[in-house]
C-alpha cells in the first residue's frame, strides 16, 4: 500500500481530504479488515494512521481481489465490479490504478 501516494501523486483535492482502502476476506490469522488511510497535506498525499473520520473516498475491495489489481492480473473495471465504492467515485476509483511489485 505504500505505493497510494506515489499513484495519487498527480490527483488534486483539498488539504485534507481522506480516502480510505479497505481489503476485507484477508483469512482466519487476521481478526478485521486491513485498512489503509490516506490523506493529503499541504504538499502530497501521504498514507496515514487509520483516522477517526469519515473518508471523502472509500475502496473496499476483497483481498484475492486486491493482490490481483495491484500486479495487474485483473482488469480495473473487473476489480471496481468486485469492490465497493463510497464517497467520491473519482477518487474511489483512483486507487485501483495502483501498481505493487509483489516478490
Amino acid at each position: 500500500m505504500r505505493a497510494l501516494p506515489h499513484t495519487f501523486r498527480n490527483t488534486d483535492a483539498p488539504q485534507g481530504t481522506l480516502v480510505r482502502l479497505t481489503v476485507t476476506d484477508v483469512g482466519p490469522a487476521l481478526a478485521s479488515p486491513l485498512r489503509y488511510d490516506l490523506i493529503r497535506d499541504a504538499a502530497a498525499w501521504r498514507l496515514a494512521q487509520p483516522l477517526d473520520s469519515d473518508p471523502d473516498a472509500q475502496a473496499t475491495i476483497p483481498a484475492e481481489t486486491a493482490w490481483r489489481v495491484f500486479t495487474k492480473g485483473i482488469t480495473k473495471p473487473d476489480a471496481i465490479a468486485l469492490s465497493t465504492l463510497e464517497g467520491d467515485p473519482t477518487l474511489a476509483e483512483k486507487v485501483f490504478d495502483t501498481v505493487s511489485i509483489i516478490a
